[in-house]
């Protein structure tokens, strides 16, 4: 009888994801009768949104590097998008879901953060994802790594431009659904919405089957470095 291992483990997730929930989402708990002062709520929100930042891009290395070393390796493009896009929808609202040293890089270029909060957001995704991909390769017993596809003359070439090209189009993506539109006067809420989810996951999806089999579809410099470290 092996009950006790589906019973406690998904009490155990359960209790850490509820405490990660509370610390990322202090606004939300706030008394009423200091609803209306921006100190409880926001004392810690540069230290909520690293942490949604390296939560977000831990399970999804974590998805990546578990399906990409397993018997299902035909669905990780699938498999990362959707918990990427889950990772977004979750903390958009609060760091605004990046998840990627690319978007941030972005949103800094746009003057939509501080250079100060972009290198905290780079720092968090390469942390998540070292952790991720290392627990994933753990897992599955597997090491996965991203490397251009052998055997093509232009092979290094063929994996620099799909990186390029998907990248551009994931970044783009990105900033007109949500990231740079979060602190603008003129902001529409995009990333409260499900139009900045679904964009980037669709675009990683497409990516992954696109080039997948020319450079692996990293998309992602932090991802990258967390399965290669």
């Amino acid at each position: 009888k092996k009950a006790w291992i589906y019973v406690l483990g998904p009490i155990l997730g359960a209790l850490i994801g509820t405490f990660v929930y509370r610390i990322t989402n202090e606004d939300e708990f706030v008394p009423e009768a200091t609803a209306g002062s921006k100190e409880p709520g926001r004392q810690l929100s540069g230290i909520q949104h690293a942490l949604n930042e390296v939560f977000g891009m831990f399970f999804f290395a974590l998805t990546i590097a578990v399906c990409a070393g397993g018997q299902y390796a035909v669905y990780t493009a699938l498999a990362g998008a959707s918990m990427l896009a889950a990772m977004i929808y979750c903390c958009a609202h609060n760091s605004g879901g990046h998840h990627n040293p690319a978007v941030t890089l972005g949103a800094l270029l746009l003057r939509a953060m501080s250079w100060e909060k972009a290198a905290v957001y780079i720092i968090m995704h390469v942390i998540g994802a070292v952790l991720g991909a290392t627990l994933g390769e753990y897992i599955t017993d597997s090491v996965v790594t991203l490397q251009p596809q052998q055997g093509l003359s232009n092979g290094d070439w063929l994996c620099f431009l799909g990186e390029f090209l998907f990248t551009t189009c994931l970044v783009f993506s990105a900033l007109a659904t949500g990231v740079a539109t979060q602190q603008a006067s003129y902001a529409r809420n995009a990333y409260q919405s499900n139009h900045h989810a679904m964009a980037v996951g669709w675009v990683v999806v497409a990516g992954g089957y696109a080039i997948g089999q020319f450079s692996g579809a990293g998309l992602n410099p932090g991802l990258t470095t967390g399965l290669m470290a």
